[in-house]
Order: C-alpha cells, then sequence, then structure tokens
C-alpha cells in the first residue's frame, strides 16, 4: 500500500449511511429463542417482546440472556418482588452483556436484602442494550470490594431512559461504586432518570491489601462516569462516603465525573466523613477530570444544586486534566463562583430568574420548568405550555404568560423572536447519510411564509469551512403546521468520522438571523444505534443485530482510516471491534484474471481501490505506455462495466462506460477512476476494464480485457503487509463493514 499514492486511493471508503432520527427507515427480522420458561406472550424482538408477568419469567429472561442470548427482549406486564438480592442473579455478564432492548412498562420491581460476592449489581448486571421505563423499590447492598452497584444496572455501556430507583443502596469495601441508576457507566447514556434512594458507600480499615487504591465513588444517578453522557436527570436522595482510606468522590448526579452532564437538578444532601482524606463531595459531581489519553471532555451544563451542600462540583482536576462548569448554579446566601459555577438566593430559586437562564435564556424549546404563581415552588426539569418561564414585557421579572404577537414586528435571534417567541426555524435533527457517501445530515424547520428561503448552510469542521446544498426533506412526517422542514448534507471524510460539525443557516435573505446547529458528529450517531436500534427506527425493527453490526463495523473502519491517514486527533470509539478475523486465505478466490492479448502499446502496470471523498469504492487502474517514445497517453481512455450478479453498475452487456485518464508525465504512466459501487456490493462486484482511444465520441477498445474486483485489491494488501500494520488492519475493516452492509442491505444485492 503506497502511501503517495494509496492514501488518495483509500482516503473516504466513502459509503453514507442514513438513518434517520425524524424518518421511517428500513424494516428488519431476527429470532431469539425461549430457552425454556412460559412468558406471558411475544418471541424476544424488539418488535414482540418476551412479556414478563412474574418474577419466574424474570429469572428465565435472565439465565435466557447469560447463557448467551444476549439480544433477547422483553416487556413487564405487572410490578413484583424478586425478594433477597442473594438470590438474584443479574440480567447480563461479563461473558454475556446484555444488548436487546428492556421495556419496564411502568412497572416496578422490589429488591431486598444484601449479598456478600458479586462484582456487577442491580437489576442487570452489564447492560450494553436499552433499558427503560422500569421503577427499583427496597434495598439493595453489597459487602465486597470492587462491585459495582445501581438500581438498574452495575455497569452500563448501553442507553438507560425514563427509569426510577427509589432503593437504599448501600456498598461496603474497598473500589466500591454505588450510584441510584447504574454504579459506573462507560461511553453510555443515562437520560431523564430520577432517583430518591439513599445512596451510602462504606471503605472501612484493613480493606484487602490486593486492593491498592481503595477508591470509593458515590452518586445519586451513577458513581462513575467514564466518557458518558447522564442528561435531564434528577437527584433528591442523600449521597454519603464513609471512608477510612483515601480517595472519596460524592455528587448529587455522578460521584467521579470524565463524561457530560447536561440539565440535571439535585436536591439530595452530599458528604464525605473523613476530614483527613483526600475526600470531596459535590452538589453535582464530586470530581470533575478530563482524560486527555481517552481524548474524553468533562463538562458540566445547565445543572442545578438546591440543597446547601457541595456547591456544583467537589473539585476540579488539575490545571491540565480540569474539566469545563457553563450555566451552573448552586444556593448559598453568599454570592460568588465556584469552579466556574454561581452562586444563586432562595430569592432567585423562586422568581423564575434561574430556571430561564438554565434554558440559555430563552423560553423556545425549555427543558427546565416552574410554577412562578406558586412561590414555594423551584425550577424543575420538564416544562409544560403551563411551566415555561417567560420574562415579563417591562422586563422585571418572570411570568407563566407567553407575549402576545408582536404588533411592530419581529426582531429574531437564532431563530426566535426575542419579544413573542416566535419560531421563524430551528435545528430539527441529525442523522448519518445513507446513499453513498459518509455525511451528516442537518435538519432545519423553517416556517412556511418566510420568503426568500435560503439555499444552502456554511459549515465548520476542524479547520476547514464549507458550504452544503439545502433542500425540501422528502419525508415530512411530524413537522408542525406552518413549518417546512429541509435539510443538507456535511461530507465527512473516513478519517473524520470523530470531527464535530457546526452548521450555520441564515434562512432568508431578507432576515438578519442565523441559526446555529450544535456540534455533532458521525460517532456519536453511530453510538447511539449500536446502544439502541430502537431510538432511531421507528419502523418494524426485526434486524437489529445486523443494524448494530454495521454501525460497530463502520466506526471500526473510521478509527483505522484515522491511524492510517493520521491528520485529525486519535480517538478509539467504544464500538469498535477487536476481533478483525479476515486473512488473504479466506480471499483466495478473489485474484485478477486477463481475456484477449496484450495491447501491443499500454501495458497495465498496476491497480487498486479507490475509497475517495465523496465516493462510494471505485477501482483506479494505471497504465503505462511500452514505448514512451513512439506511444503518447494523451488520448488514452478507459472503458469499463461494472456488474453484480447481474446487474450492470456502469456500462452493459453491449457497450463500455468510458472515462478519460489522468496523466502523470514524471512517471509516463496514467489512471483512471471507475463509477462508485455501493458499500454493500463490494464482495459480488466485477470490473471489466479495457483502456483504448476516443473518435468521433465513439469508444474503441484497444487493449485486452481485465477482470477485477475490489476484494482483489483487499486480498491483494492482506498479502503484501504484516498484520500488525496499519495497512493490514484497514484492509480488514473494510472487509467487515462491507460485509455488515451486504447484511443489512440484501434487496441491494438481488
Amino acid at each position: 500500500m503506497l502511501k503517495s499514492k494509496n492514501k488518495l486511493l483509500h482516503k473516504a471508503l466513502a459509503f453514507v449511511l442514513t438513518f434517520s432520527l425524524l424518518a421511517t427507515l428500513i424494516s428488519f427480522n431476527f429470532t431469539v429463542s425461549a430457552a425454556g420458561g412460559n412468558y406471558g406472550g411475544g418471541n424476544g424482538t424488539a418488535n414482540d417482546p418476551y412479556i414478563i408477568d412474574d418474577v419466574t419469567d424474570l429469572n428465565t429472561f435472565a439465565s435466557l440472556v447469560n447463557s448467551g442470548t444476549t439480544n433477547a427482549c422483553a416487556k413487564l406486564s405487572d410490578s413484583f418482588n424478586v425478594g433477597a438480592i442473594s438470590d438474584w442473579t443479574p440480567i447480563g455478564n461479563a461473558d454475556h452483556k446484555f444488548t436487546g432492548v428492556f421495556d419496564g412498562n411502568n412497572k416496578t420491581i422490589t429488591f431486598n436484602g444484601s449479598i456478600t460476592d458479586g462484582d456487577y449489581v442491580g437489576l442487570f448486571g452489564i447492560n450494553e442494550g436499552t433499558i427503560k421505563n422500569v421503577k427499583i423499590v427496597g434495598t439493595i447492598s453489597t459487602n465486597t470490594e470492587l462491585a459495582f452497584v445501581g438500581g438498574v444496572a452495575g455497569l452500563n455501556r448501553g442507553t438507560i431512559t425514563n427509569c426510577t430507583n427509589s432503593a437504599e443502596i448501600s456498598a461496603t469495601g474497598a473500589n466500591s461504586y454505588a450510584g441510584g441508576i447504574a454504579g459506573v457507566m462507560q461511553n453510555g447514556t443515562i437520560d431523564s432518570c430520577k432517583n430518591t434512594g439513599a445512596i451510602t458507600v462504606t471503605v472501612p480499615n484493613n480493606s484487602s491489601s490486593d486492593v491498592t487504591n481503595h477508591e470509593a465513588s458515590a452518586g445519586g444517578i451513577v458513581a462513575f462516569n467514564y466518557n458518558g453522557t447522564v442528561k435531564k436527570c434528577e437527584n433528591t436522595a442523600n449521597a454519603t462516603i464513609t471512608n477510612n482510606e483515601t480517595y472519596g468522590y460524592t455528587g448529587g448526579i455522578v460521584g467521579n465525573n470524565d463524561g457530560t452532564i447536561n440539565n440535571c437538578l439535585n436536591g439530595g444532601i452530599v458528604s464525605n466523613t473523613n476530614e483527613d482524606a483526600a475526600n470531596y463531595a459535590g452538589g453535582i459531581a464530586g470530581n470533575l477530570f478530563t482524560n486527555k489519553d481517552t481524548g474524553s471532555t468533562a463538562t458540566i451544563s445547565n445543572c442545578l444544586n438546591t440543597n446547601a451542600s457541595g456547591e456544583v462540583v467537589g473539585t476540579n482536576g488539575t490545571d491540565s486534566n480540569a474539566g469545563t462548569v457553563t450555566n451552573s448554579y448552586y444556593l448559598s446566601t453568599v454570592a460568588g463562583e465556584n469552579n466556574g459555577a454561581t452562586s444563586v438566593t432562595n430569592d432567585q430559586l423562586k422568581s423564575g430568574e434561574v430556571t430561564y437562564k438554565l434554558n440559555g435564556n430563552t423560553a423556545a424549546n425549555p427543558v427546565w420548568g416552574q410554577t412562578i404563581s406558586d412561590s414555594n415552588t423551584l425550577p424543575t426539569i420538564g416544562a409544560t405550555d403551563d411551566t415555561t418561564v417567560y420574562p415579563t414585557t417591562e422586563g422585571n421579572g418572570y411570568t407563566n404568560e407567553k407575549p402576545e404577537s408582536c404588533s411592530d414586528g419581529h426582531t429574531y435571534k437564532n431563530g426566535i423572536c426575542t419579544k413573542c417567541y416566535d419560531v421563524a426555524a430551528k435545528v430539527a435533527g441529525y442523522s448519518v447519510t445513507l446513499d453513498g457517501t459518509i455525511g451528516l445530515n442537518f435538519y432545519f424547520d423553517i416556517k412556511t411564509n418566510i420568503t426568500n428561503k435560503a439555499t444552502q448552510i456554511s459549515y465548520q469542521k476542524d479547520k476547514i469551512s464549507g458550504t452544503a446544498k439545502l433542500t425540501e426533506a422528502s419525508n415530512q412526517d411530524g413537522v408542525t403546521d406552518g413549518y417546512t422542514r429541509y435539510v443538507a448534507t456535511v461530507p465527512v471524510d473516513s478519517d473524520q468520522m470523530n470531527i464535530d460539525v457546526v452548521t450555520t443557516l441564515k434562512y432568508s435573505d431578507t432576515i438578519d438571523d442565523t441559526v446555529i446547529s450544535k456540534a455533532y458528529n458521525v460517532n456519536k450517531y453511530l453510538n447511539t444505534i449500536y446502544s439502541d436500534p430502537t431510538s432511531v427506527l421507528t419502523n418494524d425493527i426485526t434486524k437489529s443485530n445486523e443494524l448494530k453490526a454495521l454501525s460497530q463495523t463502520m466506526s471500526t473502519y473510521g478509527y483505522y482510516a484515522n491511524e492510517y491517514f493520521g491528520d485529525y486527533n486519535k480517538y478509539e470509539p467504544s464500538i469498535k471491534m477487536n476481533d478483525l478475523s479476515v486473512t488473504a486465505e479466506n480471499l483466495s478466490t478473489y485474484k485478477m484474471s486477463y481475456q484477449d492479448t496484450e495491447n501491443p502499446n499500454y501495458t497495465l502496470k498496476h491497480y487498486a481501490t479507490s475509497f475517495q471523498h465523496l465516493q462510494t469504492i471505485a477501482g483506479v487502474f494505471y497504465v503505462k505506455a511500452i514505448d514512451p517514445q513512439t506511444t503518447t497517453l494523451e488520448n488514452v481512455y478507459m472503458g469499463y462495466k461494472i456488474q453484480s450478479e447481474g446487474e450492470y453498475l456502469a456500462g452493459d452487456a453491449d457497450s463500455y462506460s468510458s472515462t478519460p485518464v489522468s496523466i502523470d508525465k514524471s512517471n509516463n504512466y496514467a489512471f483512471a477512476l471507475t463509477s462508485q459501487i455501493p458499500i454493500s456490493k463490494l464482495s459480488s462486484a466485477e470490473f471489466q476494464v479495457t483502456f483504448g482511444n476516443m473518435t468521433d465520441n465513439t469508444y474503441t477498445p484497444a487493449s485486452n480485457i481485465k477482470i477485477y474486483s475490489p476484494y482483489c485489491y483487499i486480498r491483494q494488501v492482506l498479502v503484501k503487509y504484516g498484520q500488525d500494520t496499519t495497512d493490514y488492519k484497514l484492509a480488514q475493516a473494510l472487509y467487515h463493514y462491507s460485509e455488515a452492509a451486504a447484511d443489512y442491505f440484501p434487496s441491494q444485492n438481488s
């Protein structure tokens, strides 16, 4: 793999994968076996989950998952008491992590008692799927070292949403992590969850000498957040660490935070009892730090601590690894700031001022709400029409009454009228593209009666800026009356999947205002797909395994493309494949063949596969003049046909597609690029290539025919390069990506 030429040849490996948050996508099928037990119904798929009526069904489901059927799906039909936590085997373990969908259906599961042996303790042990709408009550306690304890999950690498824990959770032992929803979270998401159960962690004297750090973490939502996201969550219970050893981190939301906390509320007391040790307690996070080795960014934004203890952050790392705190507040009688957070008084909390600020000084699309007429209410997460807070027209207070429409004309800022909150334009969502390139779709809703609408957006991608065409979206489902949805696609190279893209829309030539999107990247969306296919697919979901494999292999390819080109900061996606198993022997049937005789003037010098920006896979063929003194390359054309299982992707049975070759005079060779091939057809695509001349707009083949496939080139790389090289791993990742796409889109290979 020659880097001087093949950087161009590999760069982009572009397949554009469109998964829309807003549109109906492709349907799938997969089957899960029950493996014993009589459920109340269902077959274990996302569309038809097992119906769990009682604790017997729940135990059967746990056994099914823990024996290897990790993608099984279930739904509770009733509330019930599981009994002693010591008799419960959590769903999902180190060998078989849960990857399905579990819907609690707003039912309640009760646990009681303690357990003396367990690494991952909770309703779930290790979650890499989706858990939603479940309530946990009772008591859960452990008396073991190195325990991850949570009401919903011990370790969360997937998505937990709309869940509540009211169970009292306690952990005794060095290196224990206890959280109301999850003990530890790694690259996952906890969304719209609440904890009302007390959290206690105790590290006794003389802990095991095998545990060198003796760290402890307690959090109302999660004890340790490693590069994950906690958003729209609330804690009302106390969190306490009794630690007679060394480190201890206590947070109302997160104990030790190396990730994102956004729009969260704490009302519980946070405390550490050992004043002499390095213990930290914060109303939102006990400790905030950025792990630069992994590329994580620790942030707290739009958060509120209404309890007098802990402010917002106990400690904020060091100068080199500190996180950031923005637009966050804590209750105090002393005015000032702490680690970027601002103190507020009880009167400010009750007035509506803080609610309005938490919403970004706007009443459009609010997260926080408050009833202003009741002098005892405080800001809450989850605004309604009745609890949305507006500034008074006099500008001297706040109200729940929406201002009337502007009689003197709108004044827009970021698409919203600053006087009456009329929305002219807004960002409606994001998706990854599916049309043959790697890219991000940005959706905007623009008021239909706005005149002189925009035709393009501008974007910033790392240090690269550009524009993208804005067109009316084909799917207008769910769009508010009076608005039209538009979409623009920003191209992304294969090595840019982890690069944030920010777009700016000047939505009308006659309105001096813009709408700016949040930063988004391809990997964020792939992680969402991998952890919860149901969150992005609104139609029948019967092929979730194939969908997860596609998102994982695409992310893996992006990782190795970034390693190969080296143009951007290194990163390692949480869903990267660790087993790239294909070898040249697996592709032994993919070899180049020849037909007819060699052309006397030209010879095929070498060939490759192009993974160019804004393209799917294409073949690149190089031709060299036999006798440079008598043969010119100036009028050489390449003719080609591309077939895939009987279908012509280029050319047809009687004619070739043709393109002029590009000349490299310094080396006296020419090369030409064929048309694009969908990623799902790489394994079946076959090139027929000739070189010849163009006369009177008619291509005349002059050389012999070369038969070639993209998999020929993958095999060539696997033969030429060592298994530890990036070239080798990049080719392997391409193969797995192609195979996953073929499995996901079988109709494209028919």
